[in-house]
């Protein structure tokens, strides 16, 4: 070998040296970053979510002085949506991986509760001292639970970090006795040693919350490897990829299995997948609502999900979330729900939650109409215009089903509408508006 070559080699020896020592600092940086978004999303996701625990705080100690119907609808109402914004800002935090699962369910129950309370005195009745107990229960659980959010919030603004790798390390017995990976977390859901049995006409009521989901009734447990196995044909990832880190004991036990950015539950009986989340920012839309239904349709059929329709859906930071309901051809099952969420630059599968169908799908034995088709249009209100009309089976806030002919109308200012008559009585048991605009098609 010449001097020429030498140099030469010894030149792009160095060049390859640099250039990937260049490469390795940019994806260090680029890591970095989003590591640094991921906190910072997270930081205002607590931050939000202890404004939203002050409110409801507040609220509920009107509730507990309140003994009129209007009032106390008025403080409902005001719960109900403090309650929601916090259920917002708890599903932007990995509430499986901090165990938060307490936390979830008091922000599910408080509004649904004081409604509960509300109907009953608009229906001429007085609250029992039982319920107002009830009430006062709950607001000292509120006043904890704030002044720990509070807690928490500030801990992470003084520089506890709280990033995936110190989330998902909660269950990781190396970190037991060392650093806590998440500041204060592990006292939220403390707060509630002895909380209230809550049973009430409401889908939040705890006689509700721990039923027996209905698909894996009398399923086999499978092993923890073949649930892996399910979990990257869910996730779309190498199975080697996938580490368990836990097993999450409810109503619906699922072996959950995560990578750095993806969490899989697959149920411990019967291997179905409760649910699927990729933590992933969109940053543009490039598909259409349609496209991005058909990549969400395309999924189900691939994971051997058949006969299931597209409801309604909604578009939020470019993610389109889809709810598709089963569908036998004759009548649509509203309670049997699965949700896909769609990139919309690409077209990924970033979020699959199946819960509602796991718990609620069965084969079920309807009875035939007592009302005809035609008897069920004529008590639609004569304000609307009739567009189309199916079968529907629609959950009670009890946790009952009901058969209902639903009609899809136009009212006023081309107001579109969906009311419910009941197949067996006639009775109109609810009317929905359907708003549509550019994020999606919602109900309310």
């Amino acid at each position: 070998m010449n001097n020429r070559t030498k140099i030469r080699l010894i030149t792009y020896t160095i060049a390859i040296a640099l250039v990937l020592i260049i490469q390795n600092f940019c994806l260090m940086s680029r890591s970095h970053n989003a590591e640094l978004a991921l906190e910072y999303g997270y930081l205002r996701a607590i931050e939000d979510l202890s404004m939203s625990a002050d409110n409801v705080s507040v609220n509920l100690e009107k509730s507990m002085y309140s003994n009129d119907a209007s009032m106390l609808e008025e403080i409902s109402n005001s719960l109900s949506r403090d309650a929601a914004a916090a259920k917002s800002c708890l599903s932007q935090l990995p509430v499986g991986e901090l165990n938060l699962e307490d936390t979830y369910k008091f922000f599910s129950q408080v509004g649904n509760y004081s409604s509960s309370l509300a109907n009953k005195l608009a229906d001429g009745k007085t609250l029992s001292d039982e319920e107002y107990n009830t009430l006062n229960k709950l607001y000292d659980f509120s006043v904890s639970l704030k002044d720990k959010l509070w807690k928490v919030e500030q801990g992470l603004e003084d520089g506890g970090a709280l990033s995936y790798e110190k989330i998902a390390a909660i269950n990781d017995d190396s970190f037991k006795n060392g650093e806590e990976p998440s500041p204060g977390f592990e006292e939220l859901e403390s707060t509630f040693d002895n909380y209230p049995t809550l049973i009430y006409d409401g889908p939040y009521s705890d006689h509700l919350l721990i039923k027996s989901p209905e698909l894996i009734k009398g399923k086999a447990i499978i092993e923890k490897d073949k649930a892996k196995v399910r979990a990257a044909e869910v996730s779309r990832v190498q199975t080697d990829k996938l580490v368990y880190y836990t097993t999450e004991q409810s109503s619906m036990p699922a072996y959950l299995f995560r990578t750095e950015d993806t969490v899989c539950a697959i149920t411990v009986n019967g291997g179905y997948c409760s649910y699927m989340l990729k933590d992933r920012e969109v940053s543009k839309s490039e598909l259409l609502n349609e496209e991005a239904i058909r990549y969400a349709q395309s999924y189900l059929s691939e994971l051997g999900i058949e006969d299931m329709k597209t409801t309604y859906f909604e578009s939020y930071k470019n993610i389109l979330t889809i709810n598709f309901a089963y569908s036998d051809g004759d009548v649509l099952y509203y309670p049997d729900l699965i949700k896909v969420s769609v990139a919309l630059d690409n077209g990924e599968i970033l979020g699959f939650d199946a819960r509602g169908y796991i718990s609620n799908h069965f084969d079920r034995q309807l009875k035939e109409p007592e009302i005809t088709l035609d008897e069920a249009k004529e008590k639609v209100s004569p304000k609307l215009n009739i567009e189309s009309s199916q079968k529907a089976l629609i959950p009670t806030g009890t946790g009952s089903e009901m058969l209902c002919y639903e009609f899809k109308a136009t009212g006023e200012d081309n107001a579109q509408v969906l009311v419910y008559i009941n197949c067996e009585t006639g009775a109109e048991e609810q009317i929905l508006i359907i708003i549509e605009n550019d994020n999606g098609t919602l109900t309310v």
